[in-house]
């Protein structure tokens, strides 16, 4: 990208800079979050998809049970399962997903859960 300004004086200047663009075929989620209600980091979810197609997100406990599950980009888990908080620790996600090629990606990590 190429900025040329002018002032009505007549003094002029150009600056250029690369301006990264994330590929179309990543995610982004938060490494941890606070279900404290405080409306700060209170879920969590997929953050970002560029313009992939979600085709399910899963979070696991330590013991590899199944928390939470959706295919809805929207939703996001509070912490709580079978209407109970979960404890503070670390927890899987896998998400699943479709690029515009085509093609099914998969995404795994880990995360915090902070109480």
């Amino acid at each position: 990208m190429t900025l040329i300004t002018a002032n009505a004086g007549g003094c002029q200047d150009t600056t250029s800079t690369e301006i990264a663009v994330a590929p179309n075929d990543i995610i982004r989620l938060p490494n941890a979050f606070t279900p404290d209600g405080d409306g700060y980091d209170d879920k969590f979810g997929v953050l970002f998809a560029g313009k992939m197609e979600i085709l399910s997100f899963t979070v696991f406990n330590r013991w590899g049970n199944i928390v939470f599950k959706t295919a809805d980009i929207n939703e996001k888990w509070d912490g709580i399962y079978n209407g109970k908080p979960q404890n503070h620790g670390t927890y899987v996600y896998y998400v699943k997903g479709r690029n515009t090629a085509g093609k099914i990606l998969e995404y795994r990590g880990n995360f915090s859960l902070i109480r």
